[in-house]
Formats: C-alpha cells, structure tokens, sequence
C-alpha cells in the first residue's frame, strides 16, 4: 500500500492496491484491522484506520503502522480520528522536521498525547465522522453534478446561436 492509494478522507482504496511479491528473507509484519497507518512524510500526515484489510498486505516506509493491542479500550477508527483532527495536527506542524518536505520522526508520532474517552462515546465519534465523511462526497457529487449542468447549459447555448455574436 503507497499514499496513492489512500484519499485525504482517510479512506484507502484497496482494489487499486496491487499485490507483489516481497524480496525479503524474513517474514513481513503483516497489516491488520486493528492497525492505524500514519503517513510519517509530505504535506498530508493524516492517520488511515485499516477497514477490510486484505490478507499478505503491506505498507510503504513512509508509513508508520500504529497497532491497537486492546481494541476494548481504543478503537482504531478512534485513533486515527483524534490523529487527523487540528490539536494533533498542531502538534505534527510544531516538531516536525525537514523545510520543504515535513518529516514526522517516530518519537513524535509516540508522544503524541491521546484522550481515550469511554468505548462507546469513541464509537459515537466514529459515527460522526463517517458522516461527515458521507456528507462530503455526497457535496463535491452535487457540485460536480452542477457543473456538468452548467456546462450543458453553456454548449447548448454556444451551438443555438450558430456562432453569432452580440
């Protein structure tokens, strides 16, 4: 898995994901549902919740993997929320690394401070950012939808004046 895969709504797109055969010796540490992976390089460090995470699948370096060992107390989904919401992302901005492309270094991603809240309320919080995340794809469709109308429009009316001016 490379960030080309993921979208900045923290989804990943795992049918475009392409399965290769890996070089190394040792066995991988292979990616889970109960992983977090964390884009560690670039201007977007957003944490992507693992949902639906094929088998024998990996990620590239520029990713830190964030493994939830008690998913009864943090739920990932959680985690990767509070990540990529603005105290985090304050914080990635203030110890990061790297003056043209920003570099989060792996004890910064480890004393991230983390507000773990009651099980369900992270759930609820789940539920919410889901639709939100819904309500977003659902507005940039009607944008888009729009625009194509507009467009129409304009051509319809370029091709009934036969090219005539005003």
């Amino acid at each position: 898995m490379q960030i080309k895969h993921t979208s900045p709504d923290a989804d990943i797109d795992w049918s475009q994901v392409p399965q290769v055969s890996l070089p190394s010796k040792r066995e991988p540490v292979w990616l889970s549902d109960a992983d977090v992976v964390f884009t560690s390089r670039g201007t977007r460090t957003l944490a992507y919740p693992l949902v639906g995470t094929p088998s024998k699948a990996v990620c590239a370096p520029q990713f830190f993997v964030l493994s939830v060992r008690e998913i009864g107390k943090i739920s990932p989904e959680f985690l990767a929320w509070q990540i990529n919401q603005k105290p985090a992302q304050d914080y990635f901005q203030r110890t990061a690394t790297g003056s043209y492309i920003q570099n989060i270094r792996r004890e910064v991603i480890e004393n991230l401070p983390i507000t773990i809240p009651p099980i369900q309320q992270q759930r609820l919080i789940v539920k919410f950012w889901r639709a939100a995340q819904l309500e977003r794809i659902t507005l940039n469709r009607l944008v888009e939808n729009r625009n194509h109308q507009l467009e129409a429009l304009a051509m319809g009316l370029l091709q009934s004046t036969n090219g005539v001016k005003a």
